[in-house]
């Protein structure tokens, strides 16, 4: 079984476009992939397309958290530790946490963290991108 969280945030001046963007690449990689239960998490309720149909969306981190009982989570995220998504070996049955393009994901001590090295740190992978990416490592290594 594989999960999906996706912390949303956003940028002023930004909204629409950045939602048109990540509405199109979330529903790319669901198709995809089919990640059995997948959830956003919209804290500020700036989000104001329709999510996907097999996505639900929720206030907070904690509450998307609960709806994964006996999945392990994941955090993709730069965070120091993290492991590179090319060393890493995929859980049985994960939840991938990512998001905050234009923030930070906190990310607990401890957690299981992987990262996506590429070319130019200094770029945005913009989670959704990132997303697709881990998923993609997840099936190539199965």
């Amino acid at each position: 079984m594989t999960g999906v969280i996706f912390h949303w945030d956003h940028k002023p001046g930004l909204e629409t476009a950045g939602q048109r963007v990540l509405f199109q690449t979330m529903d790319y990689t669901w198709r995809a992939y089919e990640p059995d239960l997948a959830v956003m998490v919209d804290e500020d309720s700036t989000f104001t397309l329709p999510v996907p149909q097999n996505m639900t969306k929720v206030a907070t981190l904690a509450e998307a958290l609960g709806m994964f009982d006996g999945y392990q989570p994941v955090y993709v995220s730069a965070e120091p530790g993290a492991v590179d998504l090319a060393e890493y070996a995929h859980p049985e049955n994960p939840v991938y946490i990512v998001g905050r393009d234009y923030g930070s994901l906190a990310v607990p001590d401890g957690a299981e963290c992987v990262k996506i090295v590429y070319p130019d740190p200094a770029m945005v992978l913009w989670a959704s991108v990132a997303l697709g990416i881990v998923l993609y490592d997840r099936s190539a290594k199965q």
